[in-house]
């Protein structure tokens, strides 16, 4: 992604702005698109692991990330097609989806005290859990949240393959575990980042709110 940022941080910008603006519009499509995005990014972190614990990085042939990319892509499209059509499932996809990316922040923002590997994938395991459960009961909301939160953290990210200064939540815990980052080190341009974040997720939940008591109401009037 460092490698190819101009052309990833586009891609970004532009699903963020759909899901942060539009989660609650195109519900089905967001479902399979994040569901998609879901898979393709957990099988790829999966992949990668395996393979930087066998091969050694330069021994790694580009084309063959690639062909691993476009695997992974395939299997995220069918499953999110899938998913799109199992409504509730579904909006508990995408909960835990935003769950996860909220428990990755949480344990960067608090990276100097979660060294232990155990802890740090426990929490993230946690939020997803946790969020994918709400889910089932408060379907509107979580989706709105969670399509807004997601959203405006792919804008962000997407925003900082240009401006740089945004790490990496999986290498930050790498360099925090092997003792190569401490406070004094830390990045701070990532609270900047985080903030952010914040203020967008804020923003565009209550800008999805609002279309959607709007279309409530255009419905009770037909």
């Amino acid at each position: 992604m460092a490698q190819y940022s101009f052309l990833f941080g586009a891609i970004l910008i532009v699903l963020g702005l759909l899901l942060a603006f539009c989660g609650n519009k195109f519900m089905t499509v967001v479902i399979s698109l994040v569901t998609a995005l879901a898979v393709c990014i957990f099988g790829i972190y999966l992949t990668s692991m395996f393979v930087d614990s066998v091969f050694s990085p330069e021994k790694v042939w580009e084309h063959a990330v690639w062909v691993i990319l476009g695997i992974w892509a395939i299997i995220g499209i069918i499953a999110g097609v899938f998913i799109g059509k199992k409504r509730k499932w579904g909006i508990a996809v995408v909960g835990a989806f935003g769950g996860v990316m909220l428990g990755l922040l949480l344990t960067t923002i608090f990276g100097s005290l979660i060294s232990n590997a155990v802890v740090y994938y426990l929490i993230i395991a946690v939020c997803g859990i946790l969020a994918f459960l709400i889910a089932f009961k408060v379907e509107k909301f979580v989706l709105i949240l969670s399509t807004s939160f997601i959203g405006s953290y792919f804008i962000v990210r997407g925003i900082s393959m240009y401006a740089g200064g945004f790490p990496s939540e999986t290498s930050l815990h790498t360099m925090v575990r092997d003792g190569l980052v401490d406070w004094s080190t830390f990045p701070k341009i990532f609270f900047a980042y985080l903030a952010g974040i914040f203020v967008l997720t804020i923003g565009t939940t209550v800008f999805q709110f609002k279309t959607n008591k709007n279309k409530d109401e255009k419905d009770l009037m037909r």
